[in-house]
């Protein structure tokens, strides 16, 4: 949850527009997050599983597709959000997540 903490800032040095960006991404954020924990599960569940190939693809290919969604809020976000406090811990986060993905 290193990404997920990034959105969970409160700074005195953040505006009101940056607190409504924040806040209206945060609730994607932990949707996402959830989504992303429950396609490692089921990645897993599907290893331990001895699955199929096929099936083994398509599990990873959704975790893939989860964490992309987090990767791009987190790009969203460092293009609109204005304190560059936030703007480098959201980017950082993002950065990080984007090279597990490699």
């Amino acid at each position: 949850g290193h990404y997920y903490a990034a959105l969970t800032i409160t700074s005195s040095g953040v505006g009101a527009q940056d607190r409504q960006l924040l806040c209206f991404y945060y609730d994607q954020c932990e949707t996402h997050y959830i989504s992303l924990l429950n396609a490692i599960d089921a990645l897993f569940s599907c290893l331990s599983s001895a699955q199929p190939p096929r099936i083994f693809v398509a599990h990873s290919k959704f975790v893939i597709l989860s964490a992309h969604k987090l990767v791009f809020i987190g790009d969203t976000l460092t293009r609109q959000v204005a304190a560059q406090d936030v703007r480098n811990k959201v980017m950082n986060s993002s950065n990080q997540l984007c090279e597990q993905l490699k």
